[in-house]
């Protein structure tokens, strides 16, 4: 449980090191490469451990390092966001893009382990 833990707050911790750090860049592009980033590491973890027979890697360290890592709840209120501004269009496609790209981004991870 300890482990889990500390995990969990480690991925927080490096989202809000690279998050403070890609958002002088430009806004958005923060969320987009954690996301993405967390969604590859992830695939690759899963497919790593799965080739070894076993997944307490991915329980006890993976899933919790890069739950707290990742953070979609945050890529969902900027196309709240942008609902309420009324750029509907540009909701959608943040949305629909980000679960997109992250999907692709595991799958590619998985490919690349596994």
């Amino acid at each position: 449980m300890i482990t889990i833990f500390l995990a969990g707050g480690a991925g927080a911790t490096c989202r809000w090191l690279l998050g403070s750090f890609l958002s002088r860049f430009k806004r958005g592009l923060d969320l987009f490469v954690i996301n993405l980033s967390g969604a590859f590491l992830l695939g690759l973890l899963v497919a790593w451990q799965a080739a070894r027979g076993g997944t307490p890697l991915v329980w006890t360290v993976g899933a919790p390092f890069l739950g707290g890592y990742t953070t979609f709840s945050a890529a969902l209120v900027q196309s709240a966001d942008l609902v309420n501004t009324g750029r509907h269009g540009n909701a959608a496609a943040h949305a629909v893009g980000m679960c997109l790209a992250a999907t692709a981004a595991a799958g590619l991870g998985f490919w690349l382990a596994g």
